[in-house]
Formats: structure tokens, sequence, C-alpha cells
């Protein structure tokens, strides 16, 4: 398995004694059409709250932009950090497979959700239930809150090249090197000379589990 290069400078900054630095496991993803690359998490969301365990689209929330090119990225060894084990084979037909049921999954929750929030007389009478207003307001709050999480899924799984389906993209799994502050709870990526700031990953992985993980001994 490939691991992501890092330059020595983020290595002295991100990797010292205040933050840990683990390797995880993601498909690089190069869409065929816009060629930019994108990293689809295969390794962290075993790690996610257990009230985000839930939701269908998890390893999409925790993927990310590389914010680097293709020719600017070259391959390391482990470098001693600890390495997550992988949870997704992470090929092409594996993310293709976790976007067609994400958005599956949604699709059915939006029209249970879509029924509920429609009242019904006839129906509800016959059950001997009658939905208050307040109870009406928030099924529909929940429906359109879920068709929010379909169109940023459609919007996120548009720019990796998913199209109709059909994960339009060439993908390679790799190991991303990510650092995490345990005090502040902050995540960043290192990838060649940049870094990205992973707002995601800090709401939604749980603190204890993970760093239980990562403080063992490298594998």
């Amino acid at each position: 398995m490939s691991f992501l290069g890092v330059s020595e400078r983020l290595l002295g900054k991100y990797c010292g004694e205040k933050r840990i630095c683990f390797w995880g496991l993601a498909g690089l993803i190069e869409p065929i059409e816009t060629r930019e690359l994108y990293l689809f998490d295969c390794s962290l969301f075993k790690y996610a709250r257990e009230e985000f365990r839930e939701h269908p689209e998890l390893r999409v929330l925790l993927s990310f932009r590389a914010g680097v090119l293709l020719n600017n990225i070259w391959f390391t060894s482990q470098l001693g950090y600890y390495k997550l084990s992988e949870a997704a084979p992470c090929t092409v037909s594996d993310i293709e497979k976790c976007l067609n049921e994400s958005f599956k999954a949604l699709d059915a929750k939006i029209e249970e959700y879509y029924g509920k929030s429609k009242y019904s007389p006839s129906r509800e009478f016959s059950r001997f239930i009658i939905p208050t207003q307040s109870q009406r307001l928030e099924l529909r709050g929940i429906y359109h809150g879920l068709l929010l999480r379909k169109k940023i899924l459609k919007e996120i799984a548009g720019k990796m090249g998913y199209d109709s389906g059909v994960l339009k993209s060439n993908v390679k799994p790799v190991y991303v090197l990510y650092s995490v502050d345990p005090v502040k709870w902050e995540f960043t990526a290192l990838i060649s000379d940049k870094h990205s700031k992973l707002e995601a990953h800090r709401k939604i992985i749980d603190k204890n589990k993970l760093l239980t993980a990562i403080r063992k001994t490298p594998e």
C-alpha cells in the first residue's frame, strides 16, 4: 500500500509534541473530466460517534479535496506513525457502491418522511392518531433536512466524478497522514507540502475511540 509523501516542514510543524500523526486509508480519486483530486475515506468512519454512524453518507462526509495536483504527489514509507486498519477496500467499485447506497438510503428516508409529513385525516383517524401541529412541523423539518443532505451529497459526489450511478474516475488506494490535536480536537490532512483543516472530522469522530487506537505502538 502506498503512503502519500509529506514535506519535512509539515512533519516538523504538525507531528510534534502537541499533535499526534497517524495514517488512514483513503481512495485517491481523480475524476476523468476535471482531474481535481479528492480523498475518499476508507478507515476513519469506523471511529465515528454513534449519532453519525446511521448516516448513509458518513464516508462521504469524511472525504475531502486533496488540494494538490497529481504531479506534485510522491510516496514515502510509514515513517513510524500508527496505521489505522483498512475498513473498506477503497476501489472504484467500493466507492461507487458506497455512493449508490447512500443515495438509495437517503431517497428511502425522504419518501418515508414525505409521507409522514402529509396529514391525511381519514388515515390518521383510522389509527386513532391525530398529529399535533408541532409534530407535523417537526416531521416537515426532518424531511427538508433530508432534502438538504441529498443536495450536499449530490454536489460532493458530482465533483468526484459520480454521474448517474457510475463513478467516472481513476481511483488508487493510498494512506493519508492525518495530524490531530488531542486537546483542541482539530484535524489536519498532510499531503505533499499542503495541509488541509478538516472541520467535519472534529464533529464526527469519537475522541476516545480514535485516541485509544492511535496511541498504540506503530504497526
